[in-house]
């Protein structure tokens, strides 16, 4: 097949080269609208909520349930309220003694994770 040899400002014989393509200069202005919507609403993570998820039991050989754990939490610590971070952050950065979810959180998430958790509440607060 032969296409002949046309320039890209021959546009009767090039199909409109130069009008439809944005690579190849033209004199028309190009534009664009876009937009991005979220309609995602996240709820804050309550007290029961946090305790059940801290206290699901694992076997010591299911290390994928210790990591689902932490993903999950990681996540809703992301999305929760800037408030809800702040308290949570306060809350969680020693053991407090008769405040259960404190207790759950230092007994049951390994020291890596707990940094984790922890960065991300300080990066929401």
């Amino acid at each position: 097949m032969n296409y002949g040899k046309f320039t890209k400002e021959a546009t009767g014989v090039s199909d409109g080269l130069t009008r439809r393509n944005l690579f190849l200069s033209s004199d028309e202005p190009v534009s664009m609208r876009s937009s991005s919507v979220s309609h995602e609403t996240y709820v804050d993570p309550s007290d029961d909520y946090l305790v059940r998820t801290l206290m699901e039991a694992y076997a010591s050989a299911d290390v994928r349930g210790y990591g689902s754990r932490l993903r999950r939490l990681r996540r809703d610590f992301l999305y929760c309220s800037l408030s809800r971070a702040h308290e949570l952050q306060k809350r969680f950065s020693v053991r407090k003694r008769g405040d259960r979810l404190s207790e759950l959180f230092h007994d049951r998430l390994s020291h890596g994770g707990r940094a984790i958790l922890l960065r991300v509440l300080a990066l929401r607060s």
